[in-house]
């Protein structure tokens, strides 16, 4: 899979991604998800990610509850709320792995996770594979995993926006109690709900 989103360049992305969100604007049952949910979740991509900044930016100009993911230790991560009275690019540094992260300063959900502030969330989530039955696989540290665990633990549940380019789409993918199912996944050319 790593070497099939490689083969991609750029222009390819960049056009995959532009129709990966306009199948957000076009779909009555995502827009009826991210309008109900009261709470947003995105990602800033790696160069071969679905690039979801223009979902993150439109629903910062409606003023809606935005937050970005940053890995806090080597296990974990947290989300961070995005100021929509400053720019994006303000608000991000380069953190692990060379993914931008919003910066430590930014509103953060407390420890042990305020689990009330998500239940009622939509999370945008990305991996390296997919598969129709709505599994995952992520980049091998298990950061969304266990969060999502935790999730389920208190009793919430978040609404999973798995967005991936048709290449990343299989049957299924190999997956173990730990690994957590997405309810929807998002390609250019598919729209596919459980």
């Amino acid at each position: 899979m790593r070497t099939k989103l490689r083969s991609l360049s750029h222009e390819e992305i960049a056009r995959k991604s532009t129709e990966i969100c306009k199948q957000f604007e076009n779909s009555e049952k995502l827009q009826f998800v991210f309008q109900k949910s009261e709470n947003l979740a995105f990602y800033m991509p790696l160069s071969n990610e679905v690039d979801v900044t223009p979902l993150l930016l439109d629903a910062l100009r409606e003023g809606r509850n935005c937050y970005l993911p940053r890995v806090i230790d080597d296990g974990n991560m947290e989300f961070f709320k995005i100021d929509n009275s400053v720019s994006l690019e303000s608000q991000l540094e380069s953190g692990c792995y060379g993914i931008l992260e919003p910066l430590l300063t930014l509103e953060r959900l407390k420890k042990p996770f305020c689990y009330s502030d998500f239940s009622d969330m939509a999370i945008i989530v990305p991996g390296l594979a997919f598969g129709r039955d709505f599994t995952r696989i992520g980049k091998g540290k298990g950061y969304y995993d266990r969060f999502f665990e935790k999730l389920e633990q208190e009793g919430f549940k978040v609404f999973k926006i798995a967005v991936c380019f048709d290449c990343q789409l299989l049957d299924s993918v190999p997956h173990d109690k730990y690994d957590r199912k997405v309810d929807t996944i998002v390609t250019e050319s598919q729209l596919i709900v459980i």
